[in-house]
């Protein structure tokens, strides 16, 4: 989650432990919605993430960012990547680590075109403030902007759950069974201002 139940608490100032239940399908619930409006991975996973691309284009947008580590970048026409060659970090592309791109060197070059024909397998995302175990080397804490914006989303939502006839609907933000959200319910204003320029296009 990009907040935690304690944060939350803290944010609305409730000290007792009836809601609790309420507050973590809130941020849960509030932390997908956030996700989605980025159109990217925002939390680390301790895994190697593996993506492909079509060239042609000069830069190769990855879905988790910021990238931590990237392990290869291959080209192949048959798509036998196994088999394929990496490309040169530093001497073939260059990692814009806060932002999720892979430019091609020298920097203007278009990778070469093909549908889906480059891969790349990469570490990327924060490390969320509810994460379990030791961080990570180069795993950047999560940004205070995503934290406010989760906390501010999630008091929407702990309101709205809590209005008389609502009702919940399960499987529109994080598959069947989880706590889901009213169909008109969309992120606050003031959410959306926080993410500008967080936002994968």
């Amino acid at each position: 989650m990009l907040a935690t139940l304690t944060q939350l608490k803290s944010w609305l100032s409730i000290d007792e432990s009836g809601e609790d239940s309420v507050l973590t399908a809130a941020l849960e619930t509030a932390s997908d919605m956030i996700a989605q409006h980025c159109n990217r991975t925002i939390e680390y996973v301790d895994a190697d993430l593996t993506e492909q691309f079509d060239g042609g284009v000069s830069e190769l947008l990855t879905q988790a960012w910021p990238i931590v580590s990237v392990a290869s970048v291959k080209y192949s026409e048959t798509y036998d990547f196994a088999g394929a060659t990496a490309e040169t970090a530093d001497s073939d592309y260059h990692v814009v680590s806060t932002r999720g791109r892979i430019a091609r060197l020298p920097l203007g070059t278009l990778w070469t075109k093909g549908v889906q024909c480059w891969q790349v397998v990469y570490r990327g995302g924060y490390w969320p403030p509810d994460a379990v175990g030791d961080k990570p080397d180069g795993v950047a804490d999560l940004i205070d902007k995503f934290v406010k914006a989760c906390l501010l989303q999630a008091a929407e939502l702990r309101n709205r759950m809590t209005e008389p006839g609502y009702k919940v609907v399960e499987g529109l933000v994080g598959g069947a069974g989880n706590v889901g959200y009213a169909p008109d319910m969309e992120l606050v204003k003031s959410v959306k201002a926080l993410l500008v320029g967080e936002r994968r296009v």
